[in-house]
Parts: structure tokens; C-alpha cells; sequence
């Protein structure tokens, strides 16, 4: 059990006295985040802020036959609950990221919650491209979530960026008329804490995957707010960069995979980050 004892920030806020069964940080503007989940206990009656980010969704994979660059996952939806009376003890629940299992298939993003006072949805995995699991084998469009993934890109060093604060993400790019490469599309309000324009900024969009005929490596940049990079593919043997995952506690989304034309030749898309609960006394 971890017990603080009523810090006082730089800002002049005292922290509610609390305990907590989970990991945590008290930062010096007098916020307090919660890592993981665990049982949170107000030692005195308080008057708070709480903000939610839920878990951010994985890039997706392609399972065509041809080349390719697939989308990012979405960021973490994100939610602020002002001026909660809260007394005794909450559950809290930090959802986790997105990911692809062993056997390919996909585990949702998790959802974040301050017990029945506030939650937050994952974001959403990247499409899986094969139509066994019901979706086209020439979906390559970015996942939707607080900010959205960037599409996927094919033979073109651009477009594909994750979405921040909330926006969308940037359409991908492909030379052929029959591939989606839509980004996904994001909340459409801020992602930053607590809906603040000074706040800190969670829940970036996962870059695009992209297949690119040269060897030269150019990836497509996770949104700010945690967004994993997209990962890269390349005409030839072992040229290739794989997706990073988002970032944990920011609900960033996972970077979208590549493939040069076959399954030999594939990166796989990356996890998404775990979400996070902050809050502080009330302003």
C-alpha cells in the first residue's frame, strides 16, 4: 500500500490525501497520474478533476499477396469529469493497448475507467486485410480513435502520418484506385489533459505502414501524444524497419506493417500503448 500524504505542487493545489494499490506519479504541478490499476482510497471527503485515456488500438497487418504498407492503430479516446465529490475508496482500470496475438488475430484496446465517474473507450486496431476475418484484402486505411491512424502508403515517400489532438489521421497514398488508404478519423476534440490547451497531450494516432520500391528508409511519424512510427517494407531482401507500438500510459496508437510481396517479406503491425487516469484538485 502506498499512501501520500496530501502533497502540495508548485502551483499551490494541495493533493487529496489518498492510497493506492497501483503504480503512480505525483508530478509537481500537482497531478496525479495512475499507471496501472489498483484500488484508490481518499483518506478525506475531496473535490477533484479526473481524466481518462483509454488504451490505444494496434496497427494493422497486411495479408494480400502484393505490396503494401497498412494503417496505424487509433489513440485512445479520451474524457474529463471537473469538480467529482469523491470519498472512500475508487476502483480504477487502465486499459491496455491493442495488440495481435500469436495467431494473428487482434485483442482489443482496453477501456480506462474511474469507477462508474469516468471513462474513456480504446481506440480501434488497425483493419485486418484479409478477408477471412470479414474485411477486404485491399483495406489499408487508418484505425479510428481519439486521434486517428494514418493510411497506408505504397511506392511513395509521403502522406500516412499519425493524427494528434484529436484530429484525424493523414490518408495514405497508393497508385491504385481499388486500395483504401483513408486515414482514420479521430474525436474531434482535444486529447490534451483535461481538455486544457496547456495540457499535456495524449493519445497520438500510430503512423502507416509503407512499401516503398527503394531501400532507402522512410517511415511514416506517429502522432504527437504517443503514436508509434509506421513501419517500413522494401523491394529486396531483409530491407525493412518494423513499427514501433505506442507509447504506454499515453494511449498512443501502434505503427501500421508492410509487405513486399509475400509473407516472407512482412512486417506485422505494432501494439498499442496503455491508458492512464490523471487527476488533481479541482480548479
Amino acid at each position: 500500500m502506498i499512501v501520500n500524504a496530501g502533497y502540495r505542487g508548485k502551483v499551490g493545489a494541495a493533493v487529496p490525501k489518498f492510497t493506492y494499490t497501483g503504480q503512480y506519479n505525483v508530478r509537481d504541478d500537482g497531478v496525479v497520474e495512475l499507471l496501472t490499476s489498483g484500488t484508490l482510497v481518499f483518506l478525506n471527503p475531496a473535490v477533484i478533476d479526473v481524466f481518462c485515456v483509454g488504451g490505444g488500438g494496434a496497427g494493422s497487418t497486411p495479408y494480400t499477396g502484393s505490396k503494401y504498407g497498412s494503417g496505424g492503430g487509433g489513440g485512445g479516446y479520451t474524457a474529463t469529469k471537473r469538480n467529482l465529490n469523491v470519498s472512500g475508496s475508487v476502483e480504477v482500470t487502465i486499459g491496455a493497448g491493442g495488440m495481435r496475438s500469436a495467431n494473428d488475430t487482434y485483442t482489443p484496446a482496453g477501456t480506462t475507467s474511474f469507477g462508474n465517474l469516468c471513462t474513456a473507450n480504446g481506440g480501434k486496431n488497425g483493419v485486418l486485410q484479409n478477408s477471412a476475418y470479414g474485411h477486404d484484402d485491399f483495406d489499408c486505411y487508418g484505425a479510428a480513435g481519439g486521434s486517428g491512424g494514418g493510411g497506408g502508403v505504397s511506392s511513395n515517400s509521403d502522406y500516412g502520418t499519425g493524427g494528434s489532438d484529436g484530429l484525424n489521421g493523414e490518408d495514405g497514398f497508393s497508385s491504385s484506385t481499388l486500395v483504401n488508404v483513408r486515414g482514420g478519423k479521430g474525436q474531434e476534440n482535444s486529447t490534451r489533459e483535461f481538455g486544457e490547451a496547456t495540457g499535456k497531450l495524449y493519445a497520438g494516432g500510430g503512423g502507416g505502414g509503407r512499401y516503398i520500391s527503394g531501400n532507402t528508409p522512410v517511415v511514416s511519424m506517429g502522432g504527437a501524444g504517443g503514436g508509434g512510427t509506421g513501419g517500413w517494407q522494401g523491394k529486396g531482401f531483409g530491407v525493412s524497419q518494423a513499427p514501433a507500438a505506442g507509447v504506454e500510459n499515453t494511449g498512443g496508437g501502434g505503427g501500421g506493417g508492410a509487405q513486399y510481396s509475400s509473407q516472407s517479406y512482412r512486417v506485422k503491425g505494432a501494439s498499442g500503448g496503455s491508458g492512464i487516469v490523471c487527476f488533481r484538485a479541482a480548479k
